[in-house]
């Protein structure tokens, strides 16, 4: 009995009947026994009777029609759907969805079984049907229905997104983003036609589920089949319908082709094989599309969901376990590496199934030799297995380097202001540079591996099908028709497919261990903060530490003074900020206990500001009031520094502060703590830094190498489409043999269509090996040239351009360009090839079949031209949506202390990173189904593609041979897949090209010096003047009218200068901090004239803030490694009578190799700041510019710090020390004293005329706080004059520290 007789059989004897009303009485019976919080946060579905009424129609009319017609059980079951429809409108609103779908179902399911009952036994060519017209309406009411119900929106109560209003029909088309495709086409997308996210996309919700998956599993993996199991349930039920359905279209064929070879021998008509070869793709893409569908929902939920969780735990964890590069690597990297195999989805559950059915086929047509090949192709597993683990330690290692790559780029952007200074590019181009190619070794093993994987697992199904055609006629000794060789050439494609897409998988999986092993080690290794029990500010036997090696502080016993004030002294590096960590519960408590208030406001040493407003920082998510604002920007002094702001209060201040001076940094952060009324204020020395007062495509192939690199590579790809055409028709000129000859000589035909396969196989191999070479010459290129330029760029563009953006394009747009961007461009290339050989083929056997082959290309061309537009604007806009949740994470990561120590602050950030994600979901949902939108459309143009080659393979039955048309539809129906490929693989190109576009936007930054027009080198060819070979010989510095601003369309900073620093003094610029005085970086000649590169290895700069490296103390005193370990270590010895180096317990000293941890987190302050004078005496340079640097120390080691410097300006009289000073007393006893104010130079002098003079310089001693010290002093130098200078300046420091006077040894 055939299968359409059976399905008419059992249609007509009632137990369809019988399942579907149970089935629906059971669903019913279910929704009423479920408790109504399970859709607590579904939307009600309202009523809307436009719609409603014409399905009440076509529900009532075919009850009546089919009671007519004596079709009572149908009529019943309708009926029964009837009245459960219209008891839904009195029922509980939160039900009417559920009790929708319930009546639906029946409806949909009466009408297929009174399809199947009726009309079936139509198919056949030897009967001829008669239906009543009474029963023919009842179907076309039913038909209208189902039609109804796809096509009718649901409407919802509250506001909701177009994905959860859709109908069915625009729910398989993806039709709710037309308006977003036409706002790209027309150029007018923007965030705002972003479509809002669905209730079950929210961020906040999706983290709270998995938190609930999380309490009950730690191990990553399996909490996120607790979070989103139902969902991959759900994938794996589309992809196995999807595969189920993609091998429809080739059973099809063979049984056109066999109607073809003997139309008399057909028992169905030609119309059923027809309709089927276009619905059968059809069906299997909604199927996929849809299984892609929820794959990327479940990207968007778990990406959203994990973010959250790494940014929660960061949150909650010691600051030692949440390093910046580490964190933006697992969310970068790691979550989208993990779910990259989600495809395991489609490996386990869709291929294994479209596989068996693939072998069933192939069983039916060849018998026992299908048993061999599929033998062969089995082979395929264990091999791609092994590579899987070769490839997963590759992986692991380069993963690991682009951890260390990240950390360390990020690390020094974030510092590029001390790397300027110093003249450091070069050397740090170096070291990312070395540190790069350390990755590009693993990536290079990497793809390697990846294209053996590829090719050794293409080999397998040719190898079976060469064995399976040489057993069937050879041993078998039967002939190879038309219906068997195309067919079984689909069914092999379709298993070198599934081959390459499960080796594809098997790396995902290798790929995605690795991350989750990463993931699970963050997890598992992060030490929670410790809550410390509330109470009044008592430490008790606490001995706290940083990590092992810290001796840490031992045995403290505090009884701080509560609602007072309370003051910790001690030299740099005693241990006083580490005291401070120990309250905020930064650090680890080993014993004892401390207890604290809930809620502190910290202020830490160096200032730590987010890239907001100066308003913003100060309110710090408070609530507002404004007499409470006024007076904290009052007792603060920043009302004149927001007056000289062109923004004012609304002034942002730029990454990490920028747009700031260190006073003015300093002074926000202290107005944020003063403005939280926290019962406790913690400041970490916040007084130290305030003053007395206050073409792509081509392009990116031009970095494979040399052009002829480029020909090979283009003439490869040719030669790769050229093979699977010809080995293709070469086939069909076998099976015409058969028509033709009365004997066919198997082995010469089987022996060229091998040495046709294998060529194929070894030049396409070639070819893969060729692009990933190229794509990975142009990747280390690219980032070389990436590197320079965000260096060689002025600092005024980092004002602009957040840290956090460039660093995301050092991960995630190199990650692009290292790993997809060749591939992409390569399989765009094939795809083009292959469309272009598939069409010559049909048409060569058809000619008329190019015109509908042209017309419907050009409908896809248009759709796909629509989606290109609008996926590019899209993918643009996920990129900048994505880019605050990094700096988000960076801007965290460096004011940790600060957040946690406020009561609730914690909550609020983690409370904006989801509403930074929430808008950067809804960007990445859209893209991600843009995809599928061109997707469906394609693939039902390409069906039409095959569907017209079919009717005209059918209109030419005994003119053209078997063979020649399943030649031409076997290429008719692998068009879809080529165009469809195409499509995407060119929209991927540009989508990846956009990362390329983003490094080269890059790449193609002004150097700061392209404008410069300097003096050439003495020694080069030149009329006029030069830079003499000796330059500098003094450290003379003058200014000449001299007006500076940072930038061109900035305030002047520094008003008609004109000043005279002559050699070997001492100078102290003061002033108002943002006065303008850090802006003097003079020589004595033109410095407009000197090379950047010239002028700041001439000039030592000691900086505010001491900048650390990760690496070791050698490697940070002398980065270039130029410098000899005696040298270094002589340095290192002269310093370390300076506070703690001289204090440190021996085991802990710190010496070359001590290990410097990012940022010099594993020093103090102070300590850093020493070690940035230990640079400075290196360089032995004829001017000295000391910018605030002892700002974060306590007085003794500022003290200690100013006579090493006094010490070394007095063993060179040419050279010039310049001064710019927060504290007085340090430079009381210097040679000249420049006040500025307001840009403008005030008064100039020595301290001893300034002071006579009763003028600012005196007010400021007035307004000290130490005027009785200072006026000692200057008396004393007075009546001194006598009195060597030093001698002098000792005694005066004796009197003001009360302490005894340090004693420097000469360095030798």
């Amino acid at each position: 009995m055939s299968l359409p007789h059976r399905a008419w059989y059992i249609s007509k004897s009632g137990w369809p009947h019988a399942a579907i009303a149970l089935t629906a009485v059971l669903w019913a019976a279910a929704s009423r026994l479920s408790q109504p919080g399970a859709q607590s946060h579904s939307r009600t579905l309202l009523m809307v009777w436009k719609y409603e009424l014409p399905i009440q129609a076509t529900r009532i009319a075919p009850i009546a029609l089919l009671a007519v017609a004596h079709a009572y059980r149908d009529a019943a079951i309708l009926a029964y759907g009837l009245t459960l429809g219209l008891a839904r409108h009195a029922g509980s609103p939160a039900r009417r969805r559920s009790s929708l779908h319930q009546v639906n179902f029946v409806y949909t399911a009466v009408f297929c079984l009174h399809l199947a009952a009726r009309y079936l036994p139509c198919l056949r060519r030897d009967t001829h049907c008669h239906h009543s017209p009474v029963v023919t309406v009842a179907t076309v009411f039913l038909a209208l229905h189902v039609v109804l119900i796809a096509v009718t929106p649901h409407r919802l109560s509250g506001s909701s997104s177009p994905e959860e209003e859709c109908s069915l029909l625009g729910s398989c088309t993806y039709a709710w983003l037309d308006p977003v495709i036409w706002k790209g086409v027309t150029k007018r997308l923007d965030m705002s036609g972003m479509p809002a996210l669905p209730w079950y996309n929210d961020p906040k919700l999706l983290f709270r589920r998995l938190q609930s998956a999380r309490r009950v599993s730690r191990n990553t993996f399996r909490a996120i089949l607790r979070f989103q199991g139902r969902h991959i349930m759900l994938m794996a039920a589309w992809s196995m319908a999807a595969q189920c359905f993609d091998n429809v279209a080739p059973f099809s064929m063979f049984k056109l082709l066999e109607y073809l070879a003997d139309p008399d021998a057909a028992v169905y008509k030609p119309g059923v094989w027809l309709a089927l070869v276009f619905l059968g793709p059809v069906a299997r893409s909604l199927c996929h599309q849809q299984y892609i569908f929820n794959s990327t929902r479940l990207v968007v939920r778990v990406k959203s969901a994990m973010t959250q969780e790494l940014y929660s735990v960061a949150l909650s964890s010691m600051q030692a376990d949440t390093s910046t590069g580490r964190l933006l690597t697992l969310m970068a990297a790691d979550i989208d590496g993990f779910l990259r195999a989600r495809s395991s989805v489609m490996a386990l559950a869709g291929i294994s199934t479209g596989t068996l059915i693939s072998f069933v086929g192939m069983y039916r047509m060849f018998g026992w030799p299908s048993l061999v090949g599929m033998a062969i192709l089995l082979l395929a597993i264990p091999v791609s297995v092994w590579l899987g683990r070769h490839i997963f330690k590759r992986q692991r290692l380069a993963r690991k380097a682009q951890d260390s790559r990240i950390s360390l780029i990020a690390e020094y952007l974030s510092s590029i202001r001390v790397v300027k200074y110093f003249a450091w590019e070069e050397y740090i181009n170096a070291q990312v540079g070395a540190r790069r190619a350390d990755e590009q070794k693993d990536l290079w093993r990497v793809a390697v591996l990846q294209a053996l994987a590829n090719q050794i697992t293409q080999i397998f199904p040719f190898l079976a099908l060469l064995i399976m055609f040489g057993l069937h006629v050879g041993l078998q000794n039967k002939p190879l028709t038309a219906s068997i060789a195309f067919t079984t050439l689909y069914l092999v494609r379709n298993l070198r497919r599934n081959i390459l897409q499960a080796s594809q998988v098997a790396r995902n999986v290798a790929g995605a261990l690795v991350s989750l092993e990463r993931l699970d080690e963050y997890f598992d290794t992060a030490v929670l903060k410790p809550r410390l029990p509330q109470g009044p500010l008592r430490m008790q036997n606490a001995t706290v530490r940083r990590h092992e090696l810290d001796p840490g502080l031992k045995d403290v016993s505090i009884d701080f003074v509560e609602g007072g004030l309370n003051v910790v002294s001690g030299n740099s590096g005693s241990g006083k900020t580490t005291l401070l960590l120990a309250i905020l519960g930064e650090i680890q408590l080993m014993q004892g206990s401390i207890t604290a208030p809930e809620d502190i406001a910290y202020a830490p040493q160096t200032s730590w500001l987010q890239n907001l407003s100066i308003k913003a920082n100060i309110v710090f998510g408070v609530e507002f009031d404004q007499p409470w604002y006024n007076r904290i920007v009052d007792a603060c002094r920043l009302r004149m520094d927001l007056a000289g702001l062109p923004e004012g209060e609304n002034t942002l201040v730029g990454e990490n502060g920028a747009s700031l001076s260190g006073g003015q940094k300093a002074r926000v952060a202290l107005a944020r703590a003063l403005y939280s009324r926290a019962p406790l204020l913690l400041l970490d020395d916040i007084f130290s830094a305030l003053d007395a007062k206050t073409a792509a495509v081509l392009h990116y192939m031009r970095y494979f190498g040399h052009p002829l690199f480029t020909v090979v590579c283009l003439a490869c790809l040719a030669g790769c489409g050229l093979l699977t055409f010809v080995s293709a028709y070469w086939l069909s000129i076998w099976v015409e043999a058969y028509r033709h000859q009365g004997h066919v000589n198997a082995a010469y035909y089987l022996g060229i269509y091998a040495a046709l396969t294998v060529s194929e196989i070894a030049l396409f191999a070639s070819l893969i090996i060729l692009f990933e070479w190229g794509g990975w010459r142009a990747a280390r290129m690219l980032h070389g040239e990436f590197i320079g330029a965000v260096t060689r760029v002025s600092l005024s563009w980092y004002r602009t351009i957040p840290v956090g953006r460039v660093t995301n394009r050092f991960a995630g747009d190199m990650a692009s360009i290292d790993n997809s961007l060749s591939s992409v461009l390569r399989l765009s290339l094939e795809s083009l090839s292959q469309l272009f050989f598939r069409l010559a083929a049909v048409s060569s056997i058809m000619p008329i079949f190019m015109l509908p082959a042209l017309c419907t290309s050009l409908c896809g061309i248009v759709v796909a031209e629509m989606y290109t537009r609008t996926a590019v604007i899209v993918k643009r806009l996920t990129s900048s949506s994505q880019s605050p949740v990094f700096s988000q994470f960076a801007d965290t990561l460096a004011g940790m202390s600060v957040i946690r120590a406020r009561a609730g602050m914690a909550r609020s950030f983690q409370e904006a990173l989801a509403q930074k994600m929430s808008i950067y979901s809804r960007a990445f949902e859209t893209s991600l189904d843009c995809n599928r939108w061109v997707a469906v459309r394609v693939d039902f143009i390409t069906s039409l593609v095959v569907l017209l080659a079919g009717i005209i393979a059918i209109s030419k039955a005994g003119v053209i041979g078997a063979g020649l048309v399943g030649f031409s539809l076997s290429n008719a129906n692998d068009l879809s897949t080529t165009i469809l490929v195409l499509v995407r693989s060119l929209n991927d190109l540009e989508v990846e090209m956009q990362s390329f576009h983003r490094v080269r936007e890059y790449v193609k930054l002004v150097p700061e010096e392209q404008d410069d027009k300097p003096y050439p080198e003495e020694g080069l060819y030149s009329d006029g003047p030069c830079v003499p070979r000796d330059w500098p010989s003094s450290g003379e510095v003058e200014f000449r009218n001299v007006t500076v601003r940072y930038c061109e369309d900035g305030p002047d900073i520094l008003k008609d200068v004109n000043l005279k620093f002559r050699p070997g003094e001492r100078v102290a610029i003061v002033g108002r901090t943002g006065s303008g005085k850090s802006t003097i970086l003079y020589d004595g000649l033109d410095i407009t004239k000197v090379p950047r590169q010239r002028l700041r290895r001439a000039l030592t700069v000691i900086p505010q803030e001491a900048v650390l490296f990760t690496g070791t103390v050698g490697s940070n005193m002398d980065p270039s490694g130029q410098t000899s370990a005696d040298a270094l270590q002589r340095v290192l010895d002269y310093c370390h009578s300076v506070a703690s180096f001289d204090d440190a317990e021996a085991e802990s000293a710190i010496q070359l190799d001590t290990a410097v941890q990012a940022g010099g987190e594993n020093f103090s302050h102070g300590q850093r700041q020493v070690l940035s004078l230990c640079r400075a005496i290196l360089r032995h340079n004829r001017l000295m510019l000391f910018d605030e640097a002892t700002a974060n120390m306590d007085y003794v080691t500022d003290e200690g710090i100013q006579q090493i410097l006094r010490a070394e300006l007095g063993k060179e009289s040419e050279r010039t020390l310049v001064t710019v000073a927060h504290r007085l007393r340090t430079v009381i006893d210097y040679d000249q004293v420049v006040v500025m104010g307001a840009g403008r130079v005030v008064e100039v002098g020595s301290p001893r005329e300034l002071f006579a003079a009763k003028g600012p310089f005196h007010e400021m001693i007035q307004h000290s706080g130490e005027r009785h010290m200072l006026e000692e002093f200057l008396r004393k130098q007075q009546g001194q004059d006598g009195v060597g200078q030093e001698e002098a300046f000792s005694f005066g420091c004796d009197s003001i520290t009360d302490s005894p006077t340090l004693s420097f040894p000469t360095l030798p």
